[in-house]
């Protein structure tokens, strides 16, 4: 019985080891955290491009589209889809699937068999092709 009391101060003094150990790789491990933070940030163009890689993904398996400014009309799954600018939203229809959001203004064109599509968020125009028609 005498050999386990030796025992119980042993155990102390190791965890008062570890506790000192972390607390000096605490302000390593803080630093490490602080540079992941703006990791973490909302990016509207990486969103953008996520939203209109889905888009494409519908559109290559498309046909028959009819390209106006406003709007892009199109058969998907032998049904016609309507992809167009309302409410500061680009909106697939028919339902309402949203593409890209809190944009000011769009425009489609097709230029050498290629349909683009402009449009504008905080003053910036960006313009992305979509798919060869």
């Amino acid at each position: 019985m005498c050999h386990m009391r030796s025992r119980s101060g042993f155990f102390t003094a190791e965890l008062i080891i570890v506790l000192w150990a972390c607390l000096f790789l605490m302000p390593a491990a803080l630093s490490c955290l602080k540079l992941l933070i703006p990791l973490t940030e909302f990016s509207e163009e990486i969103q953008d491009e996520i939203a209109l890689c889905q888009l494409r993904h519908i559109l290559i398996v498309s046909d028959g589209f009819m390209v106006s400014p406003q709007e892009v009309r199109f058969v998907y799954h032998e049904e016609e889809n309507v992809l167009r600018f309302v409410n500061r939203h680009l909106i697939l229809s028919p339902g309402t699937q949203i593409f890209l959001s809190d944009i000011s203004g769009i425009g489609f064109r097709e230029s050498g068999g290629i349909l683009m599509l402009k449009y504008t968020r905080a003053g910036r125009e960006t313009e992305r092709v979509l798919v060869h028609v």
